[in-house]
């Protein structure tokens, strides 16, 4: 008989131990593994790159609203960001703070980067109330050459609590402007009753790429000051990212709208992870199957998945181009 206290029981132990995490870290990677050795991988190059402070075909730009002493965390996302991305492309970064921002933060953020470097104040006004993935093109340039609005990574369903009485102001402001609500939008994303009730669907705003001169239109400014005086923002909690996405899926076709479902995206609590060939090609590390924290494998992310459901624009209205 083996004694508990036996040197001979402790190493059988210590034995099954290592085997049992094999397994468990073994079945983690098994569909990430089959994938890669099914594939031919090809050699990693770059496709094209600018120069710190050249011009650049798009007027593009990290904004970053920050705080002074946030500058050891933003050191972090500014290293993923340069090592991934903009070595090769030079975005400025321009930060936002509500008073000035130290010597001790712009030196910091300052020698992250080969890029310009911006930093402005928010007047108090406007400030208080009234992943690591390889991406190897350009987002900006690829939106600009298509006529994209709006670019996400992540959608997911709100918080109603939070939102209770915006939909009921959204459908004012619709029956108040009929004539800026085009016949081709992409409202079923966010109602399947043709405007009826909220379904909660909106793009997650940690990562959103937008053309300004759809937030300066007469359409998006009118449907926001139409919000703003309704009170929401200050009594209830409507946030930038339900507010933008009901604004592009009344006012922007879906071919206006991008799915960047190439680029990884990590926000404390839920990750976009690509898959396929895109895992392979940008150099993913996430795990696409990965319940816990990939929004389009777990039941938040039906919005995400849905957003391919969104019929087409006929082809002679559309105003996007598809490649």
């Amino acid at each position: 008989m083996i004694s508990f206290r036996s040197p001979l029981f402790r190493f059988l132990l210590l034995a099954l131990t290592l085997v049992g995490l094999y397994g468990l870290i073994h079945v983690n990677y098994d569909a990430a593994s089959d994938f890669i050795s099914s594939k031919k991988l090809e050699p990693y190059r770059r496709q094209v790159s600018y120069e710190p402070g050249a011009p650049k075909p798009v007027n593009g730009c990290f904004a970053v609203l920050a705080r002074n002493q946030d500058w050891r965390s933003l050191r972090e996302s500014m290293k993923q960001m340069e090592d991934r991305f903009n070595h090769q492309f030079n975005y400025p970064y321009v930060f936002l703070n509500d008073e000035p921002f130290s010597e001790e933060f712009k030196n910091m953020t300052r020698s992250m980067t080969n890029a310009d470097v911006h930093y402005g104040q928010i007047p108090k006004e406007h400030w208080s109330y009234p992943i690591p993935v390889d991406i190897t093109y350009d987002p900006f340039l690829y939106m600009k050459e298509r006529k994209i609005r709006y670019g996400w990574t992540i959608g997911i369903y709100e918080l109603m609590d939070t939102v209770p009485t915006l939909w009921e102001s959204v459908k004012k402001f619709i029956a108040h402007n009929p004539d800026l609500i085009p016949a081709h939008n992409s409202l079923w994303w966010v109602s399947r009753d043709n405007g009826t009730s909220y379904n909660g669907c909106h793009f997650w705003s940690n990562f959103e790429i937008a053309d300004l001169s759809f937030y300066r239109s007469e359409a998006y400014t009118k449907f926001f000051d139409f919000l703003d005086k309704e009170g929401g923002f200050f009594y209830e909690r409507w946030g930038d990212a339900p507010v933008h996405s009901i604004a592009a899926a009344l006012f922007l076709q879906k071919e206006e709208v991008h799915w960047f479902n190439d680029i990884g995206y990590l926000h404390p609590g839920w990750q976009h992870c690509p898959s396929g060939d895109a895992w392979v090609k940008n150099r993913c590390t996430c795990d696409p199957n990965d319940k816990d924290r990939t929004i389009t494998a777990a039941g938040w992310g039906k919005c995400s998945r849905e957003w391919e459901l969104l019929p087409d624009t006929p082809a002679k209205y559309r105003k996007a181009r598809v490649d």
